[in-house]
C-alpha cells in the first residue's frame, strides 16, 4: 500500500544543523516507570495524587557548560532563523527556499473484545526531518506519535499514571498501545506491546494511556513512544499491527489494525500550524529554531509538535534518557519544550503558563515534554504528543482564569534551557501554502 507523506508545513527556514554523536538517544522513553520514579518533576506530581514520591531530592542540577561560540558560526546560524534575527549585524541573506516538516499518517479503529463495548479512534503519525533540518545522526527514527479517543470506558477514571489520581494501578490498566501482532481475534495473534527488545531494555508502553475519563466514559490519549525499529526510513513496520485499549482492570476491551490513512483524512481532519523560535528578548541566547503544531477534529483535547532547534547547550543528555545516569536538566521544566497560555513572547508575564486546564487534569501534561539530548553543535530534535483538557468535554468552564476555547493559535510556544530557564519563543500561528 502506498505511504502517505504528509508534508504539511512550510517552516521559516532552511536550516542545515551539523552532525550529533548522541542523535540515536534523541528520544527519551517518556514512560517508563524507572523514569518516572527517578524524576523530582513527576514526584511533586505524585504528591497530588497523594502517592509516596521516591524521586531524587530536588536541588539545582549543574547545566552544561556552553563554549563561547564563534564569530562565524553565530553569523551561520543568523542566516537560519526568521527576519527577526536575520536584521542582526552581518547577517547573511535568508534562504529563499524554506523546508518543509513532513509526517506519513496512519488510523486505527477499534471495536470491542469479548463483552466489552469500548470503540475507539486513533491517528498515528511517524514523524520526518530532511537533512537540511536535522544531520541524519541527529533524527530520532523509531518514534511512533499518536492521538486518540475511546467511548464506553469505565466512568470518571483518574489514572494515577499521570492524571492525579488513584485508578488503573493494575499492569496496562487505562492503556492504549500498538501491540506485535496483526489480528484482533485471539490474545495470540494479538500479541505483546511492540517494540524491539534488542535495543530497548525497558517496555515503552509501560504506562501510555488514557489519563481521565468523563461520567458517560469517554477519554481521550496522545503521546510520543520510543520503539526501537527506523519507522522514519520504512513507516510500513507499523502498518498492519493492532492498536489495542485496556480496561481499569488491564484487559484487552477493543482491538483494531493499523492502516494507512487516506488523503481526505489528512485534508479534512488535521490542523497544521507553525512556530518560528528566537531568542526570547533580554536574554543572550543566540539559537533558533522552528516547530510545527498538530490537531485533529476527532481529538480536541490533543495536540502534537514536531520540530527542530539549533544552538542549544551543547552535548545534553538528559537525566530522563535511561541508563545514562545524568542530572542534566533533572529541575522544573529543564530541557522543557511546551506550549503557554500567553499571547505574546516579550516578557514571562506575557507568555504565561503551561496550556491545559488544572480542573480537568490535576497533574501539568507538559511536566515531561522536552528535548532529551543535544549534539555537540547544540542541535536538537523536538517532538511529542499530549492532552491538555481544554475543550470543555469533562468538566464545566475552568476556575483556573484561563478562557480556554480549544485552539493553540496565537500562543506561545517555548523551550527551556538544562536549568528550567525559557530561551526560545515563538507564536503559533497558521501558515500558508501547506502541501500534504
Amino acid at each position: 500500500m502506498t505511504m502517505l507523506h504528509a508534508n504539511t508545513m512550510m517552516v521559516a527556514v532552511a536550516m542545515v544543523l551539523l552532525s550529533a554523536t548522541e542523535g540515536a538517544n534523541m528520544i527519551r522513553q517518556r514512560t517508563t516507570r524507572r523514569v518516572v520514579e527517578a524524576s523530582p518533576v513527576v514526584a511533586a506530581a505524585a504528591a497530588v495524587a497523594h502517592t509516596p514520591p521516591t524521586a531524587r531530592e530536588f536541588g539545582v542540577v549543574d547545566t552544561v557548560e556552553q563554549e563561547t561560540e564563534t564569530e562565524e558560526l553565530e553569523q551561520y546560524f543568523r542566516h537560519l532563523v526568521p527576519s527577526s534575527m536575520a536584521s542582526m549585524p552581518d547577517a547573511p541573506t535568508p534562504s529563499p527556499t524554506p523546508e518543509k516538516l513532513s509526517q506519513v499518517w496512519f488510523n486505527a479503529k477499534t471495536t470491542p473484545l469479548g463483552d466489552s463495548e469500548v470503540t475507539s479512534m486513533t491517528s498515528l503519525f511517524t514523524p520526518v526531518w530532511t537533512a537540511a533540518q536535522l544531520a541524519d545522526d541527529a533524527v530520532p527514527k523509531d518514534v511512533v506519535c499518536f492521538l486518540g479517543s475511546a467511548e464506553n470506558l469505565g466512568d470518571n477514571i483518574v489514572s494515577v499514571n499521570g492524571g492525579g489520581g488513584r485508578d488503573c494501578g493494575a499492569p496496562n490498566g487505562c492503556g492504549v498501545h500498538v501491540h506485535a501482532g496483526t489480528s484482533c481475534d485471539t490474545t495470540e495473534t494479538q500479541g505483546p506491546h511492540w517494540y524491539n527488545t534488542e535495543t530497548l531494555s525497558e517496555d515503552p508502553w509501560a504506562i501510555i494511556g488514557y489519563k481521565v475519563t468523563t461520567d458517560v466514559g469517554y477519554g481521550q490519549y496522545a503521546a510520543c513512544v520510543r520503539t526501537g525499529y527506523n519507522v522514519m526510513d520504512d513507516p510500513t513496520l507499523l502498518e498492519g499491527h493492532v492498536f489495542i485499549i485496556h480496561g481499569e482492570d488491564g484487559g484487552r476491551v477493543s482491538c483494531g489494525v493499523i492502516e494507512s490513512a487516506s488523503n481526505d483524512f489528512v485534508y479534512e481532519q488535521t490542523t497544521e500550524l507553525q512556530a518560528s523560535l528566537v531568542p526570547i528578548p533580554g536574554t543572550e541566547f543566540v539559537g533558533g529554531g522552528n516547530v510545527q503544531v498538530l490537531t485533529t477534529d476527532s481529538v480536541p483535547d490533543g495536540v502534537c509538535y514536531q520540530g527542530y532547534a539549533g544552538l542549544l547547550p551543547k552535548n545534553v543528555v538528559s537525566f530522563l534518557v535511561p541508563d545514562s545516569g545524568s542530572d542534566t536538566c533533572n529541575v522544573l521544566n529543564g530541557c522543557g519544550t511546551h506550549i503557554h497560555t500567553g499571547t505574546s513572547c516579550s516578557t514571562v508575564d506575557e507568555q504565561g503558563g503551561h496550556y491545559y486546564d488544572t480542573d480537568t487534569l490535576k497533574v501539568d501534561p507538559w511536566l515531561l515534554e522536552s528535548y532529551y539530548t543535544t549534539s555537540p553543535e547544540g542541535a536538537a530534535a523536538l517532538i511529542g504528543c499530549t492532552i491538555t483538557g481544554t475543550n470543555g468535554l469533562y468538566d464545566s468552564p475552568s476556575s483556573s482564569g484561563v478562557d480556554y476555547e480549544g485552539r493553540v493559535e496565537g500562543l506561545p510556544f517555548i523551550v527551556h534551557d538544562t536549568d528550567g530557564s525559557r530561551v526560545l519563543c515563538g507564536l503559533i500561528e497558521g501558515g500558508d501554502d501547506f502541501t500534504h
